[in-house]
């Protein structure tokens, strides 16, 4: 069902410059030069697989590591300033999507977002599922709320207030102390 990035590339730059009020499937089709049928083979559920596969996209590309050892900070701090760049993309998506496309979306991204967490989390000791869950809907909420209020504070202030949650995300205080013996 992935689409080639060129096309994604082609939308994103359609849509990130200003909001546009109204977005539909043969816009797309007549940009993209291809037909219905087409459109509708690589995305069945129509828009909302296309919003789903290029938010899972991004958000896959920002939460990807771009050198060996990159650490959650800089990730955060990246992914807030790609955000904010991209922000007319996100809520063109946001003001198109109806309330059962809204909660599939925020799944996808919920689960991308966990996974993310899960592997950070897998290197290091003492950090519980649940912890993970409560960070992940916390980051969630944070973000989406910067989004949708057209991102008027600062990235820095964005990132700040999102580096509170990160030591609970740091494992137990005596986990780098430990080696575990069998």
């Amino acid at each position: 069902m992935a689409m080639p990035c060129r096309r994604f590339k082609a939308l994103k730059q359609s849509l990130t410059k200003n909001r546009v009020p109204k977005f539909t499937i043969s816009d797309y089709c007549a940009k993209e030069h291809i037909s219905y049928a087409k459109f509708y083979s690589l995305y069945p559920t129509g828009k909302q697989g296309l919003y789903a596969d290029l938010i899972v996209q991004e958000v896959k590309d920002m939460l990807r590591p771009k050198y060996e050892g990159e650490d959650l900070q800089h990730i955060i701090y990246r992914s807030l300033v790609r955000i904010k760049r991209n922000k007319f993309l996100y809520l063109n998506i946001i003001a198109w999507t109806d309330a059962a496309e809204k909660r599939y979306l925020r799944g996808k991204l919920q689960d991308l977002l966990m996974d993310f967490l899960r592997m950070y989390a897998a290197k290091r000791y003492g950090i519980s599922n649940r912890n993970l869950r409560r960070n992940m809907l916390n980051i969630y909420s944070q973000v989406y709320f910067w989004l949708v209020t057209d991102c008027q504070e600062s990235v820095e202030d964005m990132y700040h207030n999102l580096l509170i949650i990160v030591p609970s995300m740091e494992g137990h205080r005596c986990s780098f102390e430990r080696k575990l013996k069998y």
